[in-house]
């Protein structure tokens, strides 16, 4: 009957997220599954993403996602949502997907490397900004807040990287 489950609820899961190629245009940023925002919230969270990826082409998107049992977990899910949608350009590795289960008290956040340099940049962010306001219930805030800092971390990181190819470009007409 598990089993059952499980492959009932991977074919669901499965039409919940087309396949798109890699580098076309994301549709919606925000996938309440867990029905954990307003409308209203939602569309917040929509404009904020999408106008961020205008400006940057860096992509996150956020899902909420409430059966995170052994046979469907939240990390499976937001790796599932990040691969058929093709989130982050293919050669600027610059996607992310912020993930959090309520019903599980989960959060999870999978990102490419000109989003977070490091895992400890990510679990920072999760630690310090995201996880104190889950904590009063303050999901909207949370994933605001969290996405806002990840937004932060990735300009920096790409500044930082700006400013070293830069500094071997320097290097090199020096020798």
């Amino acid at each position: 009957m598990r089993t059952t489950l499980a492959l009932i609820t991977t074919c669901l899961l499965a039409g919940c997220f087309p396949e798109m190629p890699k580098d076309q245009a994301i549709v919606r940023f925000v996938y309440d599954m867990e029905d954990l925002l307003s409308p209203d919230e939602e569309a917040e969270l929509e404009a904020m993403l999408k106008a961020y990826e205008q400006r940057t082409t860096n992509e996150i998107v956020i899902l909420t996602y409430g059966d995170t049992s052994a046979d469907s977990s939240l990390i499976h899910m937001a790796e599932h949502l990040h691969d058929s949608l093709g989130v982050g350009k293919t050669f600027k590795r610059n996607g992310m997907v912020l993930a959090y289960s309520d019903a599980n008290d989960l959060i999870f956040s999978l990102t490419e490397e000109n989003i977070a340099a490091t895992n400890d940049q990510a679990s920072l962010i999760q630690d310090s900004v995201i996880i104190p306001l889950l904590s009063e219930e303050r999901v909207h805030e949370a994933l605001l807040a969290g996405a806002e800092a990840f937004m932060a971390l990735a300009d920096s990181t790409k500044a930082q990287k700006l400013r070293e190819r830069e500094e071997r470009k320097q290097k090199r007409k020096a020798d």
